[in-house]
């Protein structure tokens, strides 16, 4: 725990000259305590004492288990910490996340205190703190406590970190993004001439569930539940790896508001491709309504919307997610293999199974997009199985629509 902040610190810690004699007074009388109460510290007295011979007589040997001097304690400052005073043990034997706590409460500490003490010399007096990785080894609310007594200490705190807790607390504006691209590094920052409710939008919206986007190297968006379970296991059926391993990061936005998340992802320097349904829903046809957003970021922002940093991708007009699933990629027998995958854990009665998937074989292509889209939440988890399993054997392109090979083939070339 020492650092050089620590150790201004504690020189600040001063006593006057009568505090100084009974202090060292008591020292004195532990320290002769101490060597009285054991043999092997009596003996190394008895034997150092024959240095008297060396010295005619003239020296003296002391044993001082404790420092003499009041000053040298902080030589030897330590923290102890423990549940109880008796079950306390030193700050170097707890794990690194602690003793990493620990530094940082005592650098807030000691800021406080020289903060008073150029109060009171009428000094100016505006501390920088730097953490790098402060949250290294910490649970995600010790991680967030952290945060907060960092931020709340005097002066400014500079933290370099890669959780998606501690960055779900700063402020959107004070976000600071660095992203190396083409051998150049850039920083990034929200823009500006955000509304206060847009402001809270992004972070209701995404940071509050969704902090990692923040951390993508890319970023896939898409409309709805199903898409939130299948497109990552046609990411790595296409990829051979998944998603997080890339840095890649899937995200659906529950709807067709796709506006607060480009205006963060592409804010903060991460390249986006949206891939959007291409029906109508309640007299509103999701071409119009994307494309509209689109053109208000354009023209309300200096976002770059250009081919290097943004593409937009529909579904097979007039598809949603699950009739693109049906009726352009054929993928029925895996979508009534995931069905009954789903209801295998409910019975398993082999007569009831077949008669089940029987009932699913006879339906339409419509009736099964019924199906469908009334167990999205249910069923697509199975499908996700399924294709990984890929007991059909088809090829990559077979199982994956063609909007979503475009937005693959797109972040392969941003990546590269």
């Amino acid at each position: 725990m020492k650092n050089h902040l620590l150790l201004e610190g504690l020189s600040q810690v001063k006593y006057n000259k009568a505090d100084v004699d009974i202090l060292e007074k008591m020292i004195s009388d532990i320290n002769d305590e101490a060597v009285a109460k054991s043999i092997p510290l009596a003996r190394l007295k008895d034997h150092l004492n024959s240095l008297n011979d060396s010295f005619g007589g003239g020296g003296s040997a002391d044993v001082t288990p404790f420092p003499k001097k009041l000053r040298d304690l902080s030589k030897n400052f330590s923290v102890h910490f423990g549940n109880s005073a008796a079950s306390s043990f030193s700050m170097e034997y707890h794990g690194m996340g602690t003793r990493s706590w620990a530094s940082m409460l005592a650098v807030r500490a000691f800021t406080g205190l020289m903060e008073e003490l150029h109060k009171a010399e009428a000094e100016p007096y505006h501390p920088i703190i730097a953490a790098e990785e402060p949250e290294a080894h910490l649970h995600p609310n010790a991680q967030r406590s952290l945060f907060s007594q960092l931020i709340s200490a005097t002066g400014q705190a500079i933290v370099s970190t890669h959780s998606p807790y501690l960055a779900a607390m700063c402020a959107l504006p004070n976000l600071r993004s660095l992203s190396a691209r083409g051998g150049h590094t850039q920083c990034f920052s929200l823009i500006n001439g955000l509304a206060d409710e847009e402001l809270k939008s992004l972070h209701r919206q995404v940071i509050r569930d969704k902090g990692e986007v923040l951390f993508a190297k890319a970023l896939i968006l898409f409309e709805g539940q199903t898409e939130d379970q299948v497109v990552p296991a046609m990411f790595e059926r296409w990829f051979g790896v998944t998603a997080f391993s890339k840095g890649i990061n899937l995200a659906a936005v529950n709807g067709r508001n796709y506006t607060p998340y480009l205006k963060l992802a592409l804010s903060l320097g991460i390249p986006t491709v949206i891939v959007s349904d291409n029906d109508t829903k309640n007299g509103m046809s999701s071409k119009v309504d994307v494309d509209g957003q689109i053109a208000k970021i354009a023209a309300e922002t200096n976002l770059d919307l250009t081919a290097n940093w943004f593409r937009l991708e529909y579904l097979t007009d007039p598809f949603d997610f699950e009739a693109e699933l049906v009726k352009s990629c054929d993928l029925q027998a895996e979508i009534i293999d995931s069905f009954m995958l789903m209801k295998e854990g409910f019975n398993i009665n082999p007569h009831f199974l077949d008669a089940q998937r029987a009932k699913l074989e006879e339906k339409t292509n419509d009736q099964l997009i019924e199906e469908m889209r009334k167990a999205k939440t249910q069923y697509s988890g199975f499908l996700a199985d399924v294709l990984i399993e890929n007991k059909n054997g088809k090829n990559r392109e077979a199982i994956v629509p063609q909007a979503l090979q475009n937005a693959f083939t797109t972040i392969e070339g941003w990546l590269n």
